[in-house]
């Protein structure tokens, strides 16, 4: 099932459906594109019509954060009882599932491949790392010679959406998740939260202490957009719904 926060489709799916629908394309060798909507990505999608048309044509576009979370809540009340859900959450689930695979990364830091073996473990196979894209073929030419399975694209929004739906038809890859700052989190390079405040749904304060000047108009002055934009919403189902 999926729903609209503001004009972005939001698939309502939990960790263990989607890590099946990962496996599952692995195996069977099938195109699966992946991505993340949360409030930053909703409000740019509604500006930015490329970003909003690629977001379409991802098979899996999933929740990310509290404030997605709080809007599936508030406006489909009746339809969205999934817990809260976060990307790197789920990232970390694949990688410590303790199934083997073989991926590829696209972005993230310098020395990605080797803090990922360390920090998981043998099962998981990185078969290739492009730090910075060249944005030519030979990058298309580099992925497709790993023979991996799963292709990890951290380029960040709208970036990596642009390039996954540009290129997954050039790339062998069956499956292609765009992960944004989540191989960040995975390498140990970025801090995420202390868990009490994860649970609490406040781990955006403490991003936003961590990185003020990169993130402080995302927090303070997108999200109370968001709100008020999911109240505007709410407000027009309200009467759609009264006129039926």
């Amino acid at each position: 099932m999926n729903k609209r926060i503001l004009n972005t489709r939001i698939d309502f799916a939990d960790y263990d459906t989607l890590l099946s629908l990962i496996f599952e394309n692995v195996e069977k060798g099938k195109k699966l594109t992946l991505t993340y909507a949360n409030s930053h990505i909703c409000i740019s999608a509604a500006k930015d019509c490329l970003l909003h048309d690629c977001l379409e044509k991802f098979d899996i576009v999933h929740r990310d954060g509290i404030a997605v979370h709080k809007a599936c809540r508030f406006l489909y009340p009746f339809e969205y009882g999934l817990a809260r859900m976060n990307g790197t959450d789920l990232y970390r689930r694949l990688f410590t599932c303790g199934r083997a695979f073989s991926c590829f990364v696209l972005g993230g830091p310098p020395d990605s491949p080797e803090l990922l073996r360390k920090n998981f473990g043998g099962h998981v196979d990185v078969r290739g790392f492009i730090h910075k894209p060249s944005g030519t073929d030979a990058d298309i030419e580099k992925i497709n010679n790993s023979n991996a399975g799963i292709l990890f694209v951290a380029l960040g929004t709208s970036a990596q959406e642009k390039w996954i739906i540009l290129n997954r038809d050039r790339v062998n890859v069956p499956v292609i998740i765009a992960t944004g700052s989540g191989i960040d989190f995975l390498t140990g390079k970025k801090r995420r939260a202390p868990l009490f405040m994860r649970k609490l749904g406040m781990e955006w304060l403490y991003r936003l202490f961590s990185e003020p000047v990169r993130l402080w108009k995302r927090y303070l002055v997108m999200n109370p957009f968001f709100i008020f934009k999911v109240i505007q919403q709410k407000l027009k189902l309200t009467e759609k719904q009264g006129n039926t």
